[in-house]
């Protein structure tokens, strides 16, 4: 299914807790068995897409705040995000 241009510009680009939300009801419905794998992939898709919206404000904020460039604050937000606690 492709949506027009028309109908996407009439509905306005959902939120990061939009996302969310969608991504809890597909987690929670008990509809049809055979549905369900695929509501779990939507549901991890959704998550992620609000995850990497997130990801980009932290960036651009990143960036800004230190006069690099996105490029240079996306490698550090990364490296952060998957630096592991040390256990002492």
């Amino acid at each position: 299914m492709v949506l027009s241009k028309k109908f996407v510009s009439f509905y306005p680009k959902p939120s990061d807790d939009d996302l969310l939300l969608a991504a809890e009801w597909l987690d929670s419905n008990e509809g049809n068995p055979d549905e369900s794998d695929s509501m779990k992939r939507v549901a991890v898709w959704l998550r992620e897409l609000a995850s990497e919206s997130q990801d980009d404000i932290i960036v651009k904020q990143l960036a800004k705040e230190t006069g690099s460039t996105i490029s240079r604050a996306r490698e550090v937000w990364r490296n952060r995000r998957n630096r592991r606690p040390s256990c002492h």
